[in-house]
């Protein structure tokens, strides 16, 4: 019997079988490469998307002003109505210290982001067996940094976020996608958490 098993399966390329066994679905024989692409999200899917949301000995507030800002005006940074700058002043007037001093905490976290490790590793052999994926995430205009942290560009061949297109929609983003990669929706599997 024959599995679609290449995206965080488990599966052994060099052996062509599944670790799940046969009273597994997944058990069977892999396919080395079934054509469809596969476009995976990001928090919490690919990361652990808590990475913003973390306090310090510097910031001891941080995750309280954080998660109250995000209440207000994230929907609009996520759409790209708002950007990165003016969330960075906003938390500044709430914290009461320098845009540059947020700024530079808000690095901070952006550098220290906790990555799955079963789904990364799996995106990447599935890459290097000629596989096709991208990321699409409801994110702001920050996302290119943070997927400079992680790599991205090394596994994806796109990444589109909601910020990017003015549009927080899963569906329209994966729509998206598929335009850009030049396929039908039923060519591409979505992995989201």
């Amino acid at each position: 019997e024959q599995v679609r098993c290449d995206v965080g399966s488990g599966c052994d390329p060099q052996v062509k079988t599944c670790k799940a066994g046969s009273s597994s679905p997944l058990g069977g024989r892999h396919v080395e490469n079934d054509g469809l692409v596969a476009l995976i999200d990001f928090g919490n899917t690919l990361v652990d998307e808590t990475f913003l949301w973390r306090d310090s000995d510097a910031f001891p507030d941080w995750t309280h002003h954080w998660s109250e800002l995000m209440k207000a005006i994230g929907p609009s940074w996520d759409r790209g109505s708002v950007s990165t700058d003016v969330v960075l002043a906003e938390m500044a007037a709430r914290i009461g210290r320098s845009v540059q001093e947020i700024e530079s905490n808000f690095d901070a976290l952006c550098q220290d982001i906790h990555r799955y490790p079963t789904i990364n590793s799996a995106l990447a052999a599935r890459r290097a067996r000629g596989g096709r994926q991208a990321v699409v995430t409801v994110n702001s205009d920050c996302f290119g940094k943070v997927a400079e942290v992680c790599q991205l560009p090394s596994t994806f061949d796109l990444i589109i976020t909601s910020s990017e297109i003015g549009n927080d929609d899963k569906v329209e983003i994966c729509s998206v996608a598929c335009r850009r990669l030049g396929i039908q929706p039923s060519q591409s599997v979505l992995v989201d958490n």
